[in-house]
Protein backbone atom coordinates (compact mmCIF):
# COMPACT_ATOMS: atom_id res chain seq x y z
CA UNK A 1 0.00 0.00 0.00
CA UNK A 2 3.04 2.19 -0.58
CA UNK A 3 1.72 5.87 -1.87
CA UNK A 4 -1.64 5.42 -1.50
CA UNK A 5 -2.45 8.61 -0.42
CA UNK A 6 -6.09 7.59 0.13
CA UNK A 7 -5.43 4.92 2.73
CA UNK A 8 -6.55 6.49 5.91
CA UNK A 9 -8.26 5.14 9.21
CA UNK A 10 -11.31 4.11 7.75
CA UNK A 11 -9.36 2.27 5.40
CA UNK A 12 -7.43 0.78 8.25
CA UNK A 13 -10.79 -0.30 9.57
CA UNK A 14 -12.02 -1.80 6.48
CA UNK A 15 -9.01 -3.72 5.73
CA UNK A 16 -9.29 -5.65 9.22
CA UNK A 17 -12.63 -5.78 8.60
CA UNK A 18 -12.72 -7.97 5.43
CA UNK A 19 -14.69 -10.76 5.19
CA UNK A 20 -14.99 -13.31 3.05
CA UNK A 21 -18.43 -16.03 1.98
CA UNK A 22 -16.91 -19.40 1.36
CA UNK A 23 -20.25 -21.17 0.70
CA UNK A 24 -23.19 -20.43 2.75
CA UNK A 25 -20.36 -19.24 5.57
CA UNK A 26 -18.85 -16.03 5.96
CA UNK A 27 -14.91 -16.52 6.95
CA UNK A 28 -12.94 -13.72 8.22
CA UNK A 29 -9.28 -14.52 7.18
CA UNK A 30 -7.18 -11.82 8.41
CA UNK A 31 -3.83 -11.34 7.83
CA UNK A 32 -2.04 -14.00 9.83
CA UNK A 33 0.36 -14.83 6.94
CA UNK A 34 1.58 -11.40 5.98
CA UNK A 35 5.09 -10.62 7.07
CA UNK A 36 5.73 -7.42 5.40
CA UNK A 37 3.61 -3.74 5.88
CA UNK A 38 4.93 -1.19 3.99
CA UNK A 39 2.26 1.91 4.14
CA UNK A 40 5.02 4.59 3.14
CA UNK A 41 2.70 8.24 2.40
CA UNK A 42 -0.37 6.85 3.69
CA UNK A 43 -2.41 8.87 5.54
CA UNK A 44 -3.04 6.40 8.01
CA UNK A 45 -2.71 7.41 12.04
CA UNK A 46 -2.56 6.42 15.39
CA UNK A 47 -6.48 5.30 15.30
CA UNK A 48 -6.63 2.35 12.75
CA UNK A 49 -2.39 1.10 13.24
CA UNK A 50 -3.19 -0.79 16.07
CA UNK A 51 -5.62 -2.73 14.99
CA UNK A 52 -4.33 -3.25 11.84
CA UNK A 53 -0.87 -4.39 13.28
CA UNK A 54 -2.99 -6.98 15.71
CA UNK A 55 -4.32 -8.62 12.57
CA UNK A 56 -0.91 -9.35 11.41
CA UNK A 57 0.72 -10.94 14.21
CA UNK A 58 3.72 -12.34 11.69
CA UNK A 59 4.54 -9.07 10.45
CA UNK A 60 8.71 -8.67 10.53
CA UNK A 61 9.45 -5.81 7.90
CA UNK A 62 7.36 -2.57 8.82
CA UNK A 63 7.75 0.72 6.57
CA UNK A 64 6.29 3.60 7.55
CA UNK A 65 8.01 6.70 5.78
CA UNK A 66 6.15 9.65 5.28
CA UNK A 67 3.40 8.54 7.32
CA UNK A 68 3.09 12.32 8.69
CA UNK A 69 -0.30 10.96 10.30
CA UNK A 70 1.53 8.25 12.92
CA UNK A 71 2.33 9.48 16.17
CA UNK A 72 4.28 7.50 19.46
CA UNK A 73 1.61 5.90 20.43
CA UNK A 74 1.28 4.26 16.99
CA UNK A 75 5.33 3.53 16.65
CA UNK A 76 4.94 1.59 20.24
CA UNK A 77 2.07 -0.14 19.58
CA UNK A 78 3.75 -1.53 16.22
CA UNK A 79 6.49 -2.75 18.18
CA UNK A 80 4.43 -4.30 21.47
CA UNK A 81 2.03 -5.93 19.55
CA UNK A 82 4.57 -7.48 16.44
CA UNK A 83 7.01 -10.36 18.91
CA UNK A 84 8.57 -11.17 15.39
CA UNK A 85 9.68 -7.36 14.12
CA UNK A 86 13.12 -7.15 13.06
CA UNK A 87 13.17 -3.50 10.73
CA UNK A 88 10.73 -0.70 11.14
CA UNK A 89 11.63 2.08 8.91
CA UNK A 90 10.47 4.87 10.94
CA UNK A 91 11.85 7.95 7.94
CA UNK A 92 10.25 11.43 7.54
CA UNK A 93 8.16 10.97 10.14
CA UNK A 94 7.37 14.75 12.59
CA UNK A 95 7.12 13.21 15.55
CA UNK A 96 10.75 11.35 15.52
CA UNK A 97 13.22 13.16 17.62
CA UNK A 98 16.62 12.04 19.10
CA UNK A 99 14.77 11.61 22.55
CA UNK A 100 12.36 9.06 21.16
CA UNK A 101 14.84 7.48 18.49
CA UNK A 102 16.91 6.67 22.06
CA UNK A 103 14.29 5.44 23.82
CA UNK A 104 13.56 3.15 20.92
CA UNK A 105 16.68 1.98 20.58
CA UNK A 106 17.32 1.34 24.18
CA UNK A 107 14.32 -0.72 24.70
CA UNK A 108 14.24 -2.49 21.64
CA UNK A 109 18.19 -3.17 20.87
CA UNK A 110 17.79 -6.78 18.42
CA UNK A 111 15.47 -4.10 16.26
CA UNK A 112 17.13 -2.55 13.27
CA UNK A 113 15.56 1.17 13.34
CA UNK A 114 16.10 3.30 10.28
CA UNK A 115 15.58 6.92 10.62
CA UNK A 116 17.92 9.44 8.78
CA UNK A 117 19.14 12.24 10.75
CA UNK A 118 19.13 14.34 7.48
CA UNK A 119 16.30 14.07 4.99
CA UNK A 120 16.12 15.54 1.09
CA UNK A 121 13.31 18.80 2.69
CA UNK A 122 16.40 20.07 4.70
CA UNK A 123 18.43 21.16 2.13
CA UNK A 124 17.84 23.77 -0.53
CA UNK A 125 20.01 23.33 -3.83
CA UNK A 126 19.40 26.64 -4.64
CA UNK A 127 18.61 29.91 -2.67
CA UNK A 128 17.42 32.46 -5.51
CA UNK A 129 20.82 34.26 -4.91
CA UNK A 130 22.91 32.69 -8.16
CA UNK A 131 22.67 34.58 -11.27
CA UNK A 132 22.91 32.20 -14.92
CA UNK A 133 26.08 32.72 -16.76
CA UNK A 134 25.45 34.33 -19.33
CA UNK A 135 26.67 33.27 -23.17
CA UNK A 136 28.38 34.91 -25.61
Amino acid sequence: MTGSHGMDDEGGRMLVAATVTVGNESVKPGLQFCHTLKLSGSSIGDASLPNIVKAMPNLEHVELCKCESVGDFGIKSVIENCPKLKYIDINKIPIVNYQFLHDLTETNPTLLIKRNVHCDDDFKKDNGLRVPRRII
